[in-house]
C-alpha cells in the first residue's frame, strides 16, 4: 500500500510504497514542483493527488514508469498529467 511521507529537505513530501521506497517518478514530479517555488501546501496536495491515483491503479509503483515516456501512453496517464499542470495555477506563496 502506498502512503504520503513528510521529509524535511525539499520536495519535503514523498510518495513511498509499503517497502518505504519513493516512488521515483513522482519523486521526480513532486522535486520538479518544489523547485518551481510552489507552496510546501501545494507540493503536499499534489503528493496525497499522486497517492490518490496510485491507490486507484492498485498496481506495484514500476507500473507508473511503463508510462512516462511513451507516446502511445493511455489517456488515463495523459489526463492525469494534464490535471497536475492544470493546477500549476494555484497560489504559490
Amino acid at each position: 500500500m502506498f502512503r504520503v511521507e513528510a521529509h524535511e529537505e525539499a520536495p519535503f513530501w514523498a510518495v513511498v510504497d509499503d517497502r518505504g521506497q519513493e516512488v521515483a517518478i513522482i519523486a521526480g514530479y513532486l522535486g520538479y514542483v518544489a523547485t518551481r517555488g510552489f507552496s510546501h501546501h501545494t507540493v503536499r496536495a499534489y503528493a496525497y493527488d499522486m497517492l490518490a491515483f496510485c491507490v486507484w491503479l492498485d498496481k506495484p509503483a514500476t507500473f507508473l514508469h511503463d508510462y512516462v515516456c511513451h507516446d502511445d501512453a493511455p489517456w488515463l496517464w495523459r489526463k492525469a498529467v494534464f490535471m497536475a499542470s492544470s493546477h500549476s495555477s494555484r497560489n504559490t506563496n
